[in-house]
């Protein structure tokens, strides 16, 4: 199996998937075919064996041949420059400037990215601890890159987001194959992290009801093979529990084809990012545009008014309905094929004009009431009503209320009369167009009608700063890829108390270092005699 990883490697590149790498690596090894076909027998999944070969083959490279010697690189020390001045701010300027400290300052560098890939844009954004957006940046994808959820050109997916995160704006976030760049925040291949939001149309959404939580994972998988059209085998899920009833237990789980999974894990592998959590949509969403407390500061959310909410993420091929019970936990998400890519198609085909022309006057006229365009998108807008309509019955019956508002999303929500047509047409509650800059302390980054565009983005990177991120919240990520993000979470909290530490007690040491000289050491000539005339003083009296 010589050269394997580069072959592996050029491969995935030409979008083959791991699958198809799998079946014929066995082929051309057939002494290994029934090592493999006893992992696929356990469990493992293809990009499971493929990643293990290719640390295997790592670990062989990396180990010299038998009977070469090794010379070893010594190492280069870097001196620092011992400061004169005994006093306490100098001392810890020449302590941050010390090479062990920046190695250590360095290590906790942990920079975790929201990333947002819809078949139309990629956004992605970076907030500071403060939640203040650090850098920010949307392209525009080419027709056929994605479709429908599922990616077809990995390789040109990839420079893609390469050139998203080079054009980041206020600072650009360099990926690691790239030199470091004046004012630029370069992650390095250890640091590249991310939140990610897998498409709603590839996700399932369901809602089961217990009696009990006796063997409750068991009874989630029995549902899971009831409900879902494939089986257990081919899925990844994740669940969180939702307020229910005393004595009863509610369980939104959501599921999405391991195909799918795997084919986004490889992507962002490939691109040197190392994705943390997959969050849907619908959460992501909700986390940016509801009035949330405690977000933060710890796992468990609620909503300042306790009132129900729909939000309508209305984006350019799709358009992501989703509700959200009185405490703000995702209750209902459904994925609707009534978006701006939509619109624009009826447009063309009713006026008999081009794609083109039916874009523009979809632009400028919208859902304005006597303009060209309003007939035909009245009419195909009063399907989204009559969806908005089935879902509040379905969660009136479900959870016993009614939702109190909706709010709008994404780029369709900004098309002129959108807002107006769907307020006069749902009954009893009040339509708006959400606020994601509502949690951010810098605001005068990104003007209201942008802020809507990067509405999901902004919920990835608010759950990038909750105390456990991979935890919080719905994570289709494998559990083996869960628990090697967690190992590195950890060892960066460590990485944090170790510099924390050590800057403390280099502290308290110039501290008292600073504090013995000016009590006990001899004082300089020029203050000698004020301090003789104030101890003669201290005599007399």
């Amino acid at each position: 199996m010589a050269n394997i990883t580069e072959t592996i490697k050029k491969a995935r590149e030409r979008g083959a998937t791991d699958e198809q790498i799998l079946d014929n690596i066995i082929k051309t090894n057939p002494e290994k075919a029934a090592v493999f076909k006893e992992a696929l027998d356990r469990g493992a999944g293809s990009t499971q064996i493929i990643d293990k070969i290719i640390e295997d083959n790592k670990d062989k490279a990396d180990k010299p041949k038998e009977g070469v010697k090794v010379k070893k690189k010594k190492e280069k020390t870097k001196s620092v420059k011992k400061d004169k001045a005994i006093g306490f701010s100098s001392k810890m300027a020449a302590i941050k400037n010390s090479k062990f400290v920046g190695e250590l300052l360095s290590a906790t560098r942990y920079l975790l990215v929201g990333v947002d890939i819809s078949d139309h844009s990629i956004e992605v954004l970076l907030l500071d601890k403060g939640g203040a957006i650090t850098s920010y940046g949307r392209s525009i994808l080419d027709e056929g890159v994605i479709q429908n959820g599922e990616i077809l050109n990995q390789k040109e997916l990839s420079e893609k987001l390469k050139e998203t995160l080079r054009n980041t704006k206020p600072q650009p976030l360099d990926v690691p194959e790239h030199t470091m760049k004046k004012k630029a925040i370069v992650l390095e291949k250890k640091d590249h992290k991310a939140i990610v939001s897998l498409p709603d149309s590839k996700t399932y959404v369901q809602i089961f009801n217990f009696d009990n939580k006796q063997n409750l994972h068991g009874k989630i998988l029995e549902e899971v093979q009831n409900t879902i059209p494939f089986d257990h085998d081919e899925l990844y899920w994740d669940y969180i529990e939702l307020p229910a009833d005393e004595g009863k237990v509610k369980i939104l789980c959501v599921a999405a084809l391991r195909d799918i999974v795997d084919t986004y894990i490889h992507f962002f592998k490939s691109t040197n990012i190392e994705p943390v959590a997959f969050d849907i949509e619908g959460a992501s969403i909700g986390r940016a545009l509801l009035p949330l407390v405690n977000l933060t500061k710890e796992e468990k959310t609620e909503l300042k008014d306790g009132k129900e909410r729909m939000i309508l993420d209305m984006g350019a091929r799709t358009t992501v309905l989703s509700i959200f019970n009185n405490q703000g936990v995702l209750a209902v998400s459904v994925s609707l094929p009534y978006a701006g890519h939509y619109f624009t198609k009826k447009l063309a085909q009713e006026m008999s004009i081009s794609r083109d022309e039916a874009e523009k006057i979809k632009q400028k006229e919208g859902f304005t009431p006597n303009g060209k365009a309003f007939s035909v998108l009245e009419k195909q807008g009063q399907k989204i009503v009559k969806e908005i309509e089935s879902a509040r019955k379905y969660y009136r019956n479900e959870f016993g209320s009614d939702v109190k508002e909706v709010l709008l999303a994404g780029g369709t929500a900004l098309l002129p009369g959108i807002v107006e047509f769907l307020d006069e047409r749902v009954e009893d509650i009040k339509v708006k167009v959400g606020d994601p800059l509502e949690k951010i302390n810098d605001k005068k980054l990104l003007t209201e009608k942008e802020s809507v565009l990067y509405s999901n983005v902004i919920g990835l990177g608010l759950r990038s700063l909750m105390k456990d991120p991979i935890n919080a919240g719905i994570n289709l990520l494998p559990e083996e890829v869960k628990s090697q993000a967690k190992k590195s979470q950890k060892e960066n909290y460590r990485s944090v108390l170790l510099v924390a530490l050590f800057i403390t007690i280099a502290g308290v040491i110039l501290l008292a270092l600073s504090i013995y000289y000016l009590i006990y050491l001899p004082v300089p000539a020029p203050i000698q005699p004020l301090r003789d005339r104030v101890l003669l003083q201290l005599d007399q009296e």
